[in-house]
């Protein structure tokens, strides 16, 4: 077989790299956060940066010497002919300056090699017939992007980068005062979280009827019309019509039971669901209701509309009828997985998530139904990987005779890098819909 038709690789890259961390052991660090054992094409390769690895971390003298009497035991080979293999890489690099550029090379051919694998991995899905080819779509774009995203980053940076970054972002808030993140649209809301801010995740949770899922609407709405902002929503729970419908409801005030009905509008408001409709047909909002989906679905679905449109907010409605992309002993484990994929998700393309969840009906027992964390569905692992948990609570879903009557109290218990309290919105049921509690300058 010629070499042309072995895989990539560079023989070559992989000795140097080998040379100048045998030269400067001390060369380590320039490399090994983000080189892997695994990443070199050659056997041995591998074998004897793992072991400079170890070495190096038992904080013992790595040289000729001392590497081939580690070797000779698992190569099954005289220390003097490691010696030998050895002494040859020192002789192949003058130093080892140039350590970075060789291995990023021995990571660039690792890298082609898995995307031939994955390749090969995807042609074989095409000749599954058995498969619906949309859940394949979907596996295969899932594989690509997990090659993508092996591609090594440089992430620890300079004092004068971070610094910097950090001016530009002061610089911006001081011009544009309460726009540190993306706003809800919920303006005391706003001031408690300082909006939904990259990359992080906030949980939305509350029992059925709360109106969760008309929250997660409005914020969308808000965030699309009022802001030209890129939204992808996955609607587990409801299809596209029920969606719109709400939507068209909030933003014409038109009860959404007679939307249901619209023979029988009168005249005028016909053209006011035309007008609603029509804005929202020209916004940035993109709705998924394929039902029972994966977290690798949604991260594939959305790094494809990230590179196609970028992505400003993904909202998933939401967590608890979601299929885990593996099914695993403890439920727990399943909902810590599945969060902390949809956390590394707005990492990835730099934008919030905002996760809706389901709470226990452990709450309805209680006298005080007001919810607390514990009362998620699997709170720990939920919990864990949320930045922000936010809860609904409206008394007067559960007291015909409450004192505050169509109040919606929205309780963040937990924030990361800022307050905790509760905020206090209007619940309009007509068109299942919030209003802030003192309108602000601009209403949609």
């Amino acid at each position: 077989m010629s070499n042309q038709q072995l895989p990539p690789h560079s023989a070559e890259s992989e000795k140097a790299v080998l040379g100048a961390l045998l030269i400067d052991p001390d060369a380590l660090h320039m490399v090994s956060d983000f080189l892997k054992p695994e990443d070199f094409y050659i056997g041995i390769h591998g074998l004897i940066y793992r072991h400079i690895m170890d070495m190096s971390a038992e904080r013992l003298q790595v040289d000729i010497i001392t590497l081939a009497a580690r070797l000779a035991p698992e190569t099954k080979q005289p220390e003097y002919e490691e010696i030998d293999r050895l002494t040859n890489f020192v002789t192949a690099v003058p130093t080892s300056l140039g350590v970075r550029e060789y291995a990023k090379t021995v990571e660039d051919m690792s890298i082609r090699r898995k995307m031939i694998r994955v390749g090969g991995q995807i042609a074989a899905l095409g000749y599954d017939e058995k498969e619906r080819v949309d859940i394949q779509l979907d596996t295969a774009e899932t594989m690509v992007f997990e090659v993508r995203g092996e591609r090594s980053k440089d992430g620890m940076s300079k004092p004068r980068q971070y610094a910097s970054d950090y001016l530009d972002w002061f610089m911006a808030a001081c011009e544009e005062p309460n726009t540190v993140g993306l706003p809800t649209g919920f303006h005391d809301l706003d001031r408690l979280l300082d909006g939904l801010q990259a990359p992080w995740q906030y949980v939305l949770a509350a029992r059925p009827g709360m109106g969760k899922s008309s929250m997660a609407g409005q914020i969308a709405i808000n965030a699309t019309l009022n802001h030209g902002k890129r939204v992808a929503f996955f609607a587990l729970e409801m299809s596209k019509r029920q969606l719109t419908n709400r939507i068209a409801a909030y933003l014409t005030g038109i009860n959404s039971k007679l939307l249901k009905r619209p023979w029988e509008l009168p005249e005028n408001q016909r053209r006011m669901v035309h007008e609603a409709v029509g804005r929202l047909s020209d916004s940035r909002l993109f709705i998924d209701d394929t039902s029972g989906v994966t977290p690798a679905q949604v991260r594939a679905k959305t790094m494809r509309l990230y590179a196609e449109h970028g992505i400003d907010l993904v909202i998933v409605d939401h967590l608890h009828i979601m299929r885990p992309d593996r099914n695993l002993s403890r439920q727990d484990q399943e909902y810590g997985e599945m969060t902390k994929t949809l956390a590394e998700l707005g990492k990835q393309i730099n934008a919030p998530i905002l996760t809706l969840a389901q709470l226990n009906r452990s709450v309805e027992a209680r006298q005080n139904k007001r919810p607390l964390m514990s009362d998620l569905r699997e709170s720990g692992a939920i919990e864990e990987n949320a930045y922000a948990v936010i809860f609904l609570y409206r008394d007067d879903y559960y007291n015909e005779l409450s004192e505050r009557p169509d109040v919606c109290e929205v309780i963040v218990s937990k924030n990361r890098d800022g307050d905790t309290g509760t905020v206090d919105l209007i619940w309009k049921p007509k068109t299942t819909s919030f209003k802030n509690m003192v309108p602000e300058h601009i209403q949609l």
